[in-house]
């Protein structure tokens, strides 16, 4: 059975690495239209997944049932802002780190805590590999589109990106608010400004933030903490930029790569 932290845990944490590593050898000196098309493929498997979780209830509860998933969850989002990042032709600064802070931020902290419960499913069954399948390829893709597009980020005005992540939960909440008052789904919580999670001091400060107030609800504790997410993506960004973290990374990447070499190709090198 599956539960936190346990083998099964522990084996689809591996899995987008074991997938990273796989791609990008294959693909690292293919052509960008073959990069492209594999980065989209992966993506393809994932949006099925999603639009899977918003339709199989229909047959047996009805189509009110696609307003239970719809792909209004920040990770859902992915399989239309990875798409169009692939596929755009200018640069986009802000899609760039919006892809650093939130998409791939966001993705492993759904692995590391996800959605399933504990010692309620088998590791073969849906709702647990889906779940790892859907979330590892969002890692995958954003880290593969940087490295194939040698894309570098600046951390200069990181309150532009957040602007559009607080634009995306507004929208979201006011969704959110039509489907609870509508009835359509009572316990609607994408972007996850419906309801707290009812632990201690996290419910608690919900409630201190507005959570009783019907059209507030968890809006404004989410603002604090996408905000503070935010923050300290932002001061992990500045830390990478430095000169002293350039120079160790440097110095690490080829102390690696030395170490790896095979021999008789460290002799044809020298």
């Amino acid at each position: 059975m599956y539960a936190y932290f346990n083998i099964i845990h522990i084996m689809y944490l591996f899995l987008p690495i074991v997938l990273l590593i796989c791609f990008y050898n294959i693909f690292k000196n293919k052509s960008k239209k073959a990069q492209n098309i594999m980065m989209l493929c992966c993506l393809v498997v994932s949006a099925c997944i999603t639009f899977y979780d918003m339709f199989c209830l229909v047959p047996t509860g009805g189509w009110k049932t696609v307003f239970r998933n719809l792909p209004l969850f920040p990770c859902d989002l992915n399989n239309f802002i990875l798409p169009y990042a692939i596929l755009k032709k200018k640069n986009r600064p802000l899609l760039d780190k919006y892809i650093a802070y939130y998409t791939v931020v966001g993705a492993i902290m759904t692995l590391v805590v996800p959605v399933a419960e504990n010692n309620m499913y088998y590791f073969y069954e849906y709702e647990v590999w889906g779940t790892f399948l859907a979330h590892s390829i969002y890692i995958v893709v954003a880290v593969l589109y940087y490295k194939f597009n040698n894309i570098k980020t600046s951390s200069k005005e990181p309150w532009k990106v957040l602007a559009i992540l607080i634009a995306m939960m507004t929208v979201a909440h006011g969704v959110n608010l039509a489907l609870i008052y509508s009835g359509l789904n009572p316990n609607a919580n994408y972007f996850f400004t419906g309801r707290p999670v009812e632990v201690g001091i996290v419910y608690r400060a919900a409630v201190f933030l507005g959570y009783n107030v019907p059209w507030i609800r968890c809006y404004f504790f989410m603002f604090v903490g996408y905000v503070w997410w935010t923050i300290t993506a932002y001061f992990i960004h500045k830390i990478l930029e430095t000169e002293t973290f350039q120079r160790v990374w440097g110095k690490t990447k080829n102390a690696v790569k030395k170490a790896f070499t095979p021999k008789k190709k460290k002799e044809q090198i020298q």
